[in-house]
């Protein structure tokens, strides 16, 4: 039984999350950034947060990348309740897969996939915590009606993998950068038919959508050297100072005034004004290497007169 804390406990949903990082190369600011939004909605509500390595690309996925994940969220004191691996759950998705088949809403094609047969209602819309209500256009029902769910490879495709993990591990808030809106209609879709194999599909998962990292008007990347978490560490950079950083990069404070009045957010104050003091937003946010600096000058002075 999940605890949720005393000041929440009448008036605000406990939420467990996740952060899903793929080890194709070196974990960047935009997805710890996405982390701590996850790690704050859990700790905030007394819900979970739940590291997962979405590593079913086993041709780019390297144990070097994991190592390093694992080791950048202990430097951020980023805690998680439960961590696993989608490599060691793929006979979890093959299952779900041919039961699907067996209920007649999936079917093997050639070479072996295995594609979602949608003869049920899709939603017309779903609500976006940030972005309120989004439509399913003619070109989503388009992209629907073609859903694999097992490559003919026989490993599971990125939205089949992720949402049989949320579900099935009790994620009921998914926080992810606005790239992904494009894919929640497919998981949606995806949930409607394993509704009829599993109870876990029952269960009620809300979805917010941050706007994305840039660095000079481009997408952040793993290839970004100020993303680059071994920069920053080589350099002292005090890992309160980052996440102070990253949080103002998708989150605002609803009071004009707020930065006079706390100028620094350690993790303890972003957990008790993080659903209560500001919002989430959508539009994209912009690296300001200057404020990371002016944020790690005042956390190195604080530590000094500790």
């Amino acid at each position: 039984v999940l605890n949720v804390t005393k000041d929440y406990q009448n008036n605000m949903k406990l939420y467990n999350t996740r952060i899903a990082p793929s080890p194709t190369g070196f974990i960047h600011l935009g997805n710890i950034r996405t982390a701590y939004h996850n790690w704050l909605a859990a700790r905030s509500t007394g819900g979970q947060f739940i590291l997962r390595i979405d590593d079913t690309d086993k041709a780019r996925s390297e144990e070097q990348y994991v190592d390093k994940i694992y080791e950048t969220f202990a430097w951020l004191g980023l805690d998680f309740d439960h961590t696993f691996r989608q490599s060691e759950r793929m006979d979890i998705y093959r299952d779900f897969a041919h039961a699907l088949i067996k209920k007649g809403y999936a079917e093997e094609i050639e070479g072996g996939a295995i594609r979602l047969i949608i003869d049920y209602k899709i939603p017309d819309s779903w609500s976006d915590i940030i972005a309120g209500e989004i439509l399913t256009t003619s070109k989503d029902l388009e992209v629907l009606n073609n859903i694999i769910i097992i490559r003919s490879d026989q490993n599971p495709t990125y939205n089949f993998a992720s949402i049989v993990d949320d579900m099935s591990t009790g994620i009921n808030l998914i926080i992810r950068g606005t790239d992904h809106i494009s894919n929640t209609i497919k998981q949606i879709a995806i949930v409607e038919a394993l509704k009829h194999v599993s109870d876990s599909f029952h269960k009620e998962v809300e979805f917010a959508h941050v706007g994305l990292v840039f660095e000079k008007g481009k997408k952040l990347s793993k290839r970004d050297g100020s993303s680059n978490f071994d920069t920053h560490r080589n350099n002292g950079v005090n890992p309160d100072a980052i996440l102070n950083w990253i949080l103002r990069l998708g989150w605002s404070p609803s009071d004009a005034n707020f930065d006079a009045k706390m100028p620094l957010i350690t993790k303890d104050d972003a957990k008790k004004i993080f659903w209560t003091d500001g919002a989430m937003r959508n539009s994209s946010a912009s690296l300001d290497m200057n404020k990371l600096n002016f944020y790690n000058k005042k956390y190195n002075n604080l530590n000094k007169t500790k």
